[in-house]
């Protein structure tokens, strides 16, 4: 029998003591459920999840709570996480916008934005950054790109890991 403790509904420890003191005599090995129950572990019901496939964007996720002395598994679709932030090669960059015929362009925006000096110091550049972000929405009205252009563009200057 695997005994559990509930921590949330999306978290259990499942290392129940092996060893205690019971009435001044140690016991080790499973120890008896009326003593687990007392430190909070109770039978662990799991079930399997699901067979069918969650819906476009979500996965599923285990949730469990306590019902008459039992800790019992259910499953519920969940969102999946956002992708995490990317970091951009500013070497990738350059080369994908010169490719582009674009990098002229973005040089003079970067220059009369006043953001030239804080690219060309940066080390790193981080997809979500907001100069980024901003960046890109105003050179892509500016130049009239459409989205799967700059992601390629994007796509092509992660740096790699």
């Amino acid at each position: 029998m695997n005994y559990a403790r509930l921590i949330s509904e999306t978290a259990i420890d499942r290392n129940p003591p092996r060893s205690a003191v019971i009435g001044g005599r140690r016991v080790s090995g499973q120890l008896p459920a009326s003593y687990l129950a007392t430190l909070g572990y109770y039978p662990l019901d799991e079930s399997p999840a699901p067979a069918e496939p969650p819906a476009a964007g979500m996965h599923w996720e285990a949730r469990y709570a306590l019902a008459e002395g039992r800790v019992a598994q259910s499953w519920a679709q969940v969102a999946d996480p956002p992708p995490a932030p990317r970091s951009l090669s500013k070497r990738r960059l350059y080369r994908a916008l010169a490719a582009a015929g674009l990098w002229e362009p973005v040089k003079g925006y970067m220059e009369q934005a006043g953001v030239w000096e804080d690219f060309a110091l940066a080390t790193t550049l981080d997809e979500d950054d907001p100069l980024i972000v901003a960046a890109v929405a105003a050179l892509q009205a500016q130049l009239g790109l459409d989205d799967a252009t700059v992601a390629g563009l994007l796509d092509e200057s992660v740096a790699e890991e």
